[in-house]
């Protein structure tokens, strides 16, 4: 890994483009600390191209100063396109970063209102991914992109920005507060790795977090989540036919194969392998870099 020498601002409190502006003591970052993912312009690739962008590297030394949220990038040295992104951060011609957020509660109480500011504050969000960005939407040279519960990317316009800041409050309690925002990050990381591990539909996955918009409503997510046989075809990244027949099997019978077949998940089907562990265990494993130990 290549690691940047320069600072990047990833999120301020100042208004963006779009007319709003987001809370950074709101920001949980636990879920990203996990994960640190750095993208290109909020690219998430889904396997099925050799040519997609791949992700860059990863954001260390994450610091909160006052209302200035701030990582160093490191660079997949490995990666031809990551490095040519590292030379122009490197040289000065790009400066910026922009977060991936889920917002879970806003308000547009007086007190969270700045002048010229015409949509509400988010105050409470889920940072998901750190991009680099050539062009931000916020005076501090800053993009944003928004996610839904499901993990899904909003592409913002400025129609757009007003209806899903606005879908925060109507989906609430009548106080600008998602009933979403109970469900903890890590609910969110096994949905999203149940649907990558072909257990669910993105359809599927919104209705089941939706439905289970409340904190009894949690477990029944991951009891669902545990129960739900995966459906090779809909595996979102590529696995070898040979372990196709593994799927069926639990994460004890795996185990007893001569040789360990987890160990065979783990390096060839990362996501099966999440998901088998979490069946036997009702957690995930941890990882490192986005790899499962």
């Amino acid at each position: 890994m290549r690691k940047s020498s320069k600072r990047l601002i990833i999120s301020t409190e100042a208004i963006n483009s779009f007319g709003f502006r987001v809370l950074t003591s709101g920001i949980d970052l636990s879920q990203y600390r996990l994960n640190p993912i750095l993208l290109w312009m909020h690219v998430r690739t889904n396997g099925n191209s050799k040519d997609q962008i791949l992700p860059l590297g990863f954001v260390s030394d994450l610091e909160v100063n006052g209302t200035e949220l701030s990582g160093i990038p490191n660079f997949d040295d490995t990666d031809e396109f990551a490095m040519k992104i590292y030379n122009k951060v490197e040289n000065g011609t790009i400066r910026m970063c922009s977060p991936g957020l889920l917002p879970l509660e806003q308000s547009d109480a007086p007190a969270m209102m700045m002048p010229g500011q015409t949509l509400p504050t988010v105050v409470k969000s889920v940072m998901i991914e750190v991009s680099i960005a050539d062009i931000g939407s916020n005076p501090n040279a800053l993009a944003v992109e928004l996610y839904d519960i499901a993990g899904h990317s909003i592409k913002l316009s400025a129609g757009t920005a007003k209806a899903v800041i606005s879908s925060i409050a109507s989906s609430g309690n009548g106080h600008g507060t998602n009933p979403n925002s109970n469900h903890h990050a890590a609910t969110l990381a096994i949905v999203d790795n149940a649907v990558k591990a072909g257990k669910f539909t993105k359809g599927e996955a919104s209705t089941l977090l939706t439905a289970g918009a409340h904190p009894a409503g949690v477990a029944a997510i991951h009891q669902k989540v545990k129960e739900a046989k995966i459906v090779p075809e809909r595996l979102t990244g590529s696995m070898p036919e040979a372990l196709k027949p593994l799927v069926a099997k639990s994460w004890d019978e795996l185990k007893m194969a001569w040789g360990d077949d987890t160990k065979r998940l783990k390096e060839h089907a990362p996501e099966v392998y999440k998901a088998k562990f979490f069946e036997k265990n009702g957690r995930m494993p941890a990882e490192r870099d986005g790899k499962p130990l």
